[in-house]
């Protein structure tokens, strides 16, 4: 389903990266054509964190620092502020905000598209960009986290399970998925009535070990 809110939004995930090339989805938001996005956090040229959004002819990019492959890391982007300037968009790696690399405006005023849904390790509904490696518990809030926030999930072991009774996940959780099932075809969300269909990828014990 539709999970994204242009006004305040927060993407994180663990992921295992198995490619030094290639763009990879991690989670995003793109209509069928690959024209019209409301968000994505991917992975540029395979470890540079990168997050797009973009209205046919217009489209900002945010890249931010690189990952390792082979290694669990955690990441996130968050959308401060309204603006599409390059100070918009934070990225984290790991805890921490991580540099701005570069920013790319092209284009009027990028509004996120409304075509498309939302999808893990797959760009929406455009067929590509598809994530080598292992993704674990993918989280979307419609709101920005807090960069003390996005540091304590990283730092309070790993995968955390979300309390929707406690912060972060007691305000704006949109939707976390655990992955924990390992059968089947459908993964089912925590703080969302969304259930995500299998499609293309395989089941594996993924816990991501501790910091």
């Amino acid at each position: 389903g539709r999970l994204l809110n242009w006004t305040g939004l927060t993407f994180a995930a663990w992921i295992k990266t198995e490619s030094a090339s290639g763009s990879r989805a991690i989670i995003g938001s793109f209509d069928a054509a690959g024209a019209s996005s409301e968000g994505a956090m991917w992975l540029s040229t395979g470890t540079t964190l990168q997050f797009d959004t973009s209205a046919v002819v217009a489209y900002r990019q945010w890249l931010f620092g690189t990952v390792s492959t082979g290694i669990w890391h955690h990441v996130a982007v968050t959308r401060i502020n309204v603006s599409q300037d390059s100070n918009s968009i934070l990225g984290y790696v790991d805890g921490v905000v991580s540099p701005l690399s570069g920013y790319v405006s092209v284009g009027g005023a990028a509004a996120p598209g409304t075509k498309s849904d939302t999808a893990i390790g797959r760009l929406g509904e455009f067929n590509g960009y598809y994530f080598a490696g292992r993704i674990d518990n993918p989280t979307m809030w419609l709101r920005a986290l807090s960069s003390n926030e996005i540091y304590g999930i990283y730092n309070s072991g790993a995968p955390v399970y979300a309390d929707t009774a406690n912060a972060p996940y007691d305000s704006g959780l949109q939707g976390m998925f655990r992955l924990d099932e390992n059968t089947g075809s459908t993964t089912a969300g925590v703080g969302c009535t969304n259930v995500g269909t299998i499609s293309g990828a395989t089941w594996t014990n993924g816990l991501v070990p501790l910091p």
